[in-house]
């Protein structure tokens, strides 16, 4: 499982169907890694009633890209995807007539007050439920280098695995949904609260905007 989030694409407003995710949400990283055989969007899901899907389920496509330096280093620094979904099989609408979408910032600078938004799943967690942190810039990883020239941010964030895809938001409000501008990636076991996001570069919005 992971989390994810309808971004606007290239598409543009009449057919906005594309979510933004992690990259190891759509390409694995056991041994080589090999794209997803299926997948399922479901968003606002709510495991604890019996309206789980009160927006409807939206199958992917088969419509997916990440970076190749992702896919063929394992490098996280790109560890970033977008994948197409087609309309909902339960209520015949489009992604974007359902629920809207989110914008999409790269290039920005470092230092961002960010609203992350997932579904952790792992202890003390149970994936039911969406999860909202607020947290600023914390520092880089300096551990980690790749294609990105910029190294990943940090921030203080409690979310555990199932998170990894959902979004990193700046100026974002309950009146606007702002602008995506990293998302949950990875944590580190000897660093408790800390979660780590790609840095958004060019790149990023090059692979955003291949649908």
């Amino acid at each position: 499982v992971c989390s994810a989030t309808s971004v606007a694409s290239s598409s543009g407003p009449s057919n906005e169907n594309e979510i933004w995710t992690a990259g190891h949400c759509a390409a694995n990283t056991t041994g080589n890694h090999v794209w997803d055989s299926s997948a399922i969007f479901i968003p606002a899901y709510n495991g604890n009633v019996a309206n789980f899907d009160p927006f409807g389920e939206f199958v992917w496509t088969g419509g997916a890209i990440t970076s190749s330096a992702w896919f063929n280093n394992s490098d996280l620094t790109e560890d970033e995807a977008a994948m197409t979904v087609g309309t909902s099989t339960t209520t015949g609408r489009t992604l974007g007539n359902s629920v809207g979408w989110d914008g999409f910032a790269w290039n920005y600078p470092v230092n961002q007050q960010f609203v992350a938004f997932g579904y952790p799943a792992a202890s003390p967690y149970n994936g039911a439920n969406l999860v909202e942190d607020i947290g600023a810039t914390a520092g880089l990883d300096g551990n980690i280098s790749g294609a990105n020239g910029t190294k990943p941010i940090v921030i203080g964030n409690p979310m555990t695995g199932g998170s990894s895809g959902g979004a990193w938001n700046i100026g974002w409000s309950s009146a606007g949904t702002g602008y995506i501008n990293g998302h949950n990636d990875y944590t580190y076991s000897n660093q408790t609260g800390a979660m780590y996001s790609p840095y958004q570069d060019t790149l990023s919005n090059t692979v955003r905007c291949f649908n």
